[in-house]
C-alpha cells in the first residue's frame, strides 16, 4: 500500500521532501502553493514506473486533463539533473527507475 511520496528537483520542490498520502490525503492551501505539483508528481511517478519515460507532456492517467509540458518545464533547476520521485510503500522506498 502506498504510504508516502518523496519529491525533489520537481517544480517548486528543490530539496527532497516526504509527503504522506495515507490514510486519506488532503491537499489544500493558498493559491500558487504548489498543490497541483504534488498531484503532477504522483502522475509522473506512475507514468515513469510504467514506461520509464521522464520527458512527457501527457500521461495515460492524466490524459488530456494534465499537461506536464515536458522535462524542462517540471524539473527544478539545474535542468541537467533528473527529478527525484519515489513511491514509498509500507516496507521500503521504491525509486522511479
Amino acid at each position: 500500500m502506498l504510504t508516502a511520496l518523496r519529491i525533489g528537483n520537481f517544480k517548486a520542490f528543490a530539496e527532497s521532501q516526504r509527503i504522506p498520502v495515507r490514510p486519506l490525503p488532503l491537499i489544500y492551501g493558498a493559491n500558487s502553493s504548489d498543490k497541483s505539483s504534488v498531484l503532477h508528481s504522483m502522475i509522473l511517478a506512475r507514468h515513469a514506473q510504467e514506461t520509464g519515460d521522464l520527458d512527457v507532456h501527457r500521461t495515460n492517467v492524466g490524459g488530456e486533463s494534465v499537461d506536464l509540458d515536458g522535462f524542462r518545464q517540471y524539473v527544478h533547476l539545474p535542468i541537467d539533473e533528473e527529478p527525484q520521485l519515489s513511491i514509498i510503500d509500507h516496507q521500503s522506498e521504491i525509486p522511479h527507475d
